[in-house]
């Protein structure tokens, strides 16, 4: 009696095994299915990422070459001119230029990567000065 009794636990005992193995490989199978998903989100968000980047160094060019054109064309203007000195309404060109011209510098700047903030610096270092230690002697 106590042999059947054994041989009956041993075979749940196989049947729970095999039952935990199914749901270990779906689980598993669940796993790499979840990763993959993640794995394309992360991948289009780069995307997303890029395409505005692109878009706006696009804009920026535009704006740096119309200052490039409208500077080149305002030299040609005053060039021009009998005295070759500028005209009130070159000066005038001129000072839109520039601020068009800040314009693009200021945007420009906000686009670049800033430095990561103190609690991620490495301890004992500290970020190069901006000034050229080297060429403009000791601080």
């Amino acid at each position: 009696m106590r042999k059947i009794e054994d041989d009956i636990e041993k075979a749940k005992k196989d049947e729970v095994t095999k039952e935990q193995a199914e749901v270990i490989k779906e689980l598993e199978q669940v796993r790499k299915e979840l990763e993959k998903l993640l794995r394309q989100l992360r991948e289009e968000e780069l995307e997303r990422v890029l395409a505005a980047l692109q878009g706006r160094c696009e804009r920026m060019l535009a704006w740096q070459i119309q200052v490039r054109d409208g500077t080149v064309d305002l030299q040609k203007n005053i060039e021009g001119n009998a005295d070759k000195q500028p005209t009130r309404e070159n000066v005038q060109k001129a000072l839109s230029l520039a601020v068009h011209e800040s314009e693009v510098s200021r945007r420009r700047s906000s686009a670049r990567p800033t430095r990561p903030s103190k609690s991620w610096r490495p301890r004992g270092r500290r970020w190069p000065s901006p000034r050229c230690s080297t060429r403009c002697g000791p601080r």
